[in-house]
């Protein structure tokens, strides 16, 4: 007797979930769980657009600074940066898949070239500018027969392909290797957002064409002069120039969503006639 009803006051006091109590536990969780996944969804797309942000500035920035190194070197020829001095008759020839280029390569009375004629065996761009640097390697280099070089001194320097270049009539020569670069925006890309490229010049005398820097939707290039103690920055590319303000803009699409960053900065013409009138760096420059 005392068992039985031991039993029956247990069965008293704990009671089961009701149906309506179950369902409601049950919205609530879901609700809850629901809240947290969108939550985690949300910040998943913040940090992959965060991700997408930093990387098209760290494009953009690269770009930049490749770009700003030519044109920090345009119009250096090893011991002097005079291009009259340079003797251009006796050059080997240069191609660009298989065509004679030599009469646009070798202009070393145009180190810059901005939206001028692109290299000849390329196709023409349709977005932003193109931009041609000439000018020889930083550091004097052993002649090579791969290469077209520039044999200078103070007085002349003479463009050759010798692995042993003649060195008679010259005082203290040293040896360099021309540097032609042809920078443009290639539409034709896997991501369908335009790249940058260039057209390079390398061994044996050809160009190559080289990637730079995926994902850049536009390339703008100012020049800059200092008239009256006034900057005035302009397209047109004169002996005056003596800073380039180059502005690059990398762009994607994340998520349906359409994705910008620029970024610019000033480089010094380091060895256009104008650049000596500088005496304070570039950031000091508007």
């Amino acid at each position: 007797m005392a068992m039985a009803q031991l039993t029956h006051n247990i069965g008293s006091t704990y009671k089961g979930m009701s149906l309506i109590e179950l369902l409601i536990a049950t919205a609530i969780g879901l609700f809850i769980v629901g809240g947290a996944l969108t939550l985690f969804t949300r910040l998943r797309a913040i940090e992959q657009h965060a991700n997408k942000i930093l990387e098209l500035q760290e494009n953009a920035t690269f770009a930049l600074g490749i770009i700003g190194h030519d044109l920090r070197m345009a119009n250096y020829w090893g011991l002097h940066n005079d291009p009259t001095k340079i003797v251009v008759d006796s050059a080997p020839p240069v191609v660009c898949r298989g065509e004679d280029v030599s009469n646009w390569a070798l202009q070393p009375m145009q180190p810059i070239e901005l939206n001028g004629t692109l290299l000849p065996c390329a196709a023409p761009n349709s977005a932003g500018d193109t931009l041609t640097t000439r000018h020889v390697t930083s550091s004097p280099q052993r002649p090579d027969s791969r290469y077209l070089q520039l044999q200078t001194d103070y007085q002349l320097g003479y463009f050759h392909a010798d692995a042993t270049p003649d060195y008679s009539g010259m005082q203290s020569p040293e040896n360099y290797y021309l540097v032609v670069n042809s920078y443009y925006l290639n539409d034709v890309s896997h991501s369908g957002i335009p790249e940058l490229r260039r057209w390079t010049l390398g061994s044996h005398r050809k160009f190559y064409n080289e990637l730079i820097s995926p994902n850049i939707s536009d390339l703008q290039i100012l020049w800059g002069e200092n008239t009256a103690n006034e900057w005035h920055w302009h397209k047109n590319s004169t002996p005056k120039a003596a800073l380039a303000r180059v502005e690059i803009t990398a762009s994607d699409i994340v998520g349906g969503r359409h994705l910008h960053q620029t970024m610019s900065q000033i480089f010094r013409l380091h060895n256009m006639p104008n650049a000596a009138m500088i005496h304070s760096t570039t950031q000091s420059a508007p």
